[in-house]
């Protein structure tokens, strides 16, 4: 017999939860203090890194990078930023920890396991996006700054502009390439399959082209096709996960016992034809179970009254002739 998953605590009052998130929250934000210290110390080589980028367009079209701020107090509010961002990427790896402490409890023991491969898998394909997208946007940057120089403009980019350019497009490009655990997740739980997908193929492709024209920073062409097409990539890979997890499904079903079949002597309920789900039976196999449960009855009630008579005995027969005179 199969055991019943269990939960690591019983049930706790929403006040408790309450407390124990609280608690969890204050954690995490102590992390975060601790991880932004840390980045503003190094907030000038984050800077540097982040503008890469636009020194690789520049050094390809033979440019001069250079990057403006328009108040006195720019340059500082761009060294709490970019420490900002390093603090939360120092700190990530325990401000997870900190929400998966919170949420293990009422977990079961096979929603642990997939949350195990879960996290690496997303944190990889997470880097993925970013890297992808860091070698990406120079070329993007290249294509926009040459529109500007065919309409005879120069461009000067404002160092607060470009910085939310670059992150905003390395967050889209992280999450977006978490769309094969969606799909695979969602084929997990029986939502969609592998052939609606290849089905419906032409319409996930006008769906991504929308998605990336909305999340990108920018509207132009290379950039929406540079987020695009590696997401219908993505939409393909999501298929093979997708037969994947269907064939490890019907694997396991394949071997999973039997239902128990009652015993022989005994009037079934409703028809025994052991078949598989989905399949009608022949009228063949439907005349035969017919036959075989209007046998069992006729034999189930002519036990009936072989132990009626062998209950009757001669002195209730006696009992019943002195009542009648």
């Amino acid at each position: 017999m199969s055991e019943t998953p269990q939960r690591e605590t019983a049930e706790m009052p929403f006040l408790d939860h309450v407390e124990v998130l609280r608690g969890h929250i204050l954690r995490a934000l102590g992390w975060l203090l601790v991880g932004m210290i840390g980045g503003f110390a190094a907030h000038g080589w984050i800077l540097r890194a982040l503008e890469t980028p636009y020194i690789k367009a520049c050094e390809s079209l033979d440019k001069t990078p250079k990057l403006l701020v328009l108040t006195p107090t720019e340059g500082l509010m761009i060294s709490l930023y970019t420490a900002f961002i390093g603090g939360l990427v120092i700190s990530c790896g325990l401000v997870f920890r900190e929400m998966w402490l919170f949420i293990r409890p009422g977990l079961y023991d096979k929603e642990k396991r997939w949350i195990k491969y879960l996290i690496p898998g997303s944190v990889l394909l997470f880097l993925a996006g970013v890297v992808f997208c860091y070698w990406i946007a120079p070329r993007g940057l290249i294509f926009l700054i040459r529109w500007n120089d065919r309409l005879g403009l120069e461009t000067e980019l404002r160092i607060g502009w470009y910085l939310t350019f670059v992150i905003r497009l390395m967050l889209a490009f992280g999450i977006v390439f978490q769309l094969p655990l969606v799909m695979m997740f969602l084929a997990m739980a029986e939502m969609v399959t592998a052939r609606q997908m290849l089905s419906k193929w032409r319409h996930a492709v006008i769906i991504i082209l929308i998605a990336s024209a909305i999340i990108t920073p920018t509207w132009d062409v290379v950039t929406l096709l540079a987020l695009s097409l590696p997401v219908v990539g993505l939409y393909m890979l999501s298929v093979v996960l997708a037969m994947v997890v269907e064939w490890r499904r019907r694997r396991r079903r394949r071997a999973e016992p039997a239902p128990l079949q009652p015993p022989a002597d005994t009037v079934p309920m409703g028809p025994a034809i052991p078949r598989d789900m989905g399949v009608p039976p022949t009228e063949e196999e439907l005349a035969a179970e017919r036959q075989r449960v209007e046998e069992l009855y006729a034999a189930a009630e002519e036990d009936y009254h072989t132990d009626l008579d062998v209950e009757e005995s001669p002195d209730d027969d006696a009992a019943a002739e002195g009542f009648e005179e």
